[in-house]
This record gives C-alpha cells, sequence and structure tokens, in this order.
C-alpha cells in the first residue's frame, strides 16, 4: 500500500518534478487538438451529400485508426523514457554496480525499480492501467506477438470501440463494418492512460515528502489531508472491487 511506503530520498526525486506537467500537456496541447481536428472534419463530410465524402470519410477512418495508435505509442514512449531516466539517476547515486535501468528488457527495469526504490511497481493503483499501455506500445512497434496475446486476454474491451467515437468504414467494393486485428485506441483511451502516468508520478512524489526525514510545519499540515484524502480512496477502491 503506497500510503504506508518510505524510501531513501535521492536528487532524482527532486528531477521529477516536471513529469506529470509534460505528460499533461502533451495531452491537452497535441493529443486533444489533433481528435477535435477530425471530429471537425468528419462533421463537414457526414454533412455532406456528395458522394465522394464517403470516400473521405473512409480515409478519415484509416488516418484516426493509425494516428490514435501513433499517439498512444508517443504516450507510451514519454512514460518509459521518464521511468528509465529516473531509474538511471537512482542507479548512479545509489551507485549500483549492476545497472538494469538501461537493458532492452522490460522486467530489468521492474527489478531496477524494486531494487532502488524497495517497492514493487505493481503496489502502485496505476500499475495495470501502465502494464496494458506498456503492451500496447509493443504491439504498436512489433506488430501481432506476445504482447497481443495478452492484451487479448486481459484487456478485450480495447477491441469495442465506441461508435460514437469511432465509424470504422472501410473500402472494399463496398463500405461495410470490419474487425481490427489491433486495437483501437480513443480520446478516452488515451486520457485514461495519460491519467495513469499523472498518478503514478503523484505517488512517487508522495512517498518522497513522507520520507523526508524533517518536514516543515506547512508540509507536514498538508500530508495530514493527503494522508485522509489517500486513504479514503483507497478504502472506496477496494469496496469497488469487491461489488
Amino acid at each position: 500500500m503506497i500510503l504506508n511506503q518510505r524510501w531513501k530520498n535521492l536528487q532524482a526525486d527532486v528531477d521529477t518534478a516536471f513529469n506529470q506537467t509534460l505528460i499533461s500537456d502533451f495531452y491537452e496541447k497535441t493529443i486533444v487538438p489533433v481528435f477535435a481536428g477530425w471530429r471537425e472534419q468528419r462533421s463537414v463530410h457526414e454533412a455532406s451529400d456528395c458522394p465522394v465524402s464517403l470516400f473521405h470519410l473512409a480515409d478519415l477512418d484509416n488516418l484516426e485508426f493509425e494516428s490514435g495508435r501513433a499517439l498512444c505509442l508517443s504516450v507510451q514512449s514519454i512514460w518509459e523514457r521518464q521511468l528509465r531516466r529516473y531509474l538511471s539517476s537512482c542507479e548512479a547515486e545509489l551507485k549500483v554496480q549492476n545497472p538494469l535501468a538501461t537493458r532492452p528488457q522490460w522486467e530489468s527495469v521492474e527489478k531496477a525499480f524494486l531494487d532502488c526504490r524497495g517497492v514493487s511497481l505493481d503496489e502502485f493503483s496505476s500499475y495495470p492501467v501502465l502494464k496494458e499501455l506498456h503492451q500496447l506500445g509493443n504491439v504498436f512497434r512489433h506488430g501481432p506477438g506476445g504482447s497481443l496475446k495478452k492484451l487479448q486476454e486481459s484487456s478485450p474491451d480495447l477491441w469495442s470501440a465506441n461508435p460514437d467515437e469511432w465509424l470504422h468504414l472501410t473500402f472494399q467494393g463496398s463500405f461495410s463494418w470490419q474487425a481490427q486485428e489491433l486495437p483501437v485506441v480513443s480520446l478516452v483511451q488515451l486520457h485514461r492512460y495519460v491519467q495513469a502516468i499523472v498518478e503514478f508520478w503523484d505517488d512517487c512524489e508522495y512517498i518522497y515528502k513522507e520520507s523526508l526525514q524533517v518536514k516543515a510545519p506547512g508540509l507536514e499540515a498538508a500530508l495530514v489531508k493527503e494522508r485522509e484524502q489517500r486513504a479514503l480512496k483507497s478504502e472506496q477502491g477496494q469496496v469497488s472491487n469487491n461489488t
């Protein structure tokens, strides 16, 4: 339970201060405008009586599919770079003899976090969503494989697109619905991934503040409220999981 976790504070913890802002700004200033542009284009073609508009809608579908996946991959890449940079700094400060953070295997990254911070990544409430994001990154980079099979088992909803967000038109001599081999990523899902990243770094910041040996009165007062909020959130989460 993150509420009770403590670790040895490092400069690396201080250097993560802007991670939440960066990913949030990327969502608000890059991803949201892109989806807004798609909606505007779609409304124009859907309102048109010109038969050519059907072709434009099909092209727009393909653009949305590929761009949504590319934006998801960008979010995943930002998250992974942030985490690896953080762990590399931790390993350097702790003078780790056999650094793991720069190794390509994701298992090495998870082990590096546990070794450096004394906390397993799966103890964070955001971990299931971040794990899903990591698997999506593998799928969008390398295509069908082990990660795709895991996603199909753990997150079948990724193949259940919201018809209000996606039209799924594909030209095959005529327009028809077509199942997608790879997941479709919506704006709602991208927001979910971004929020998970923000939550993870917020949890790390909380552990950092609780791990301070000497706390200013203002910080201690703020932490009292934050502990209460986190305890309540944890209780609500447990109730939700049991229902």
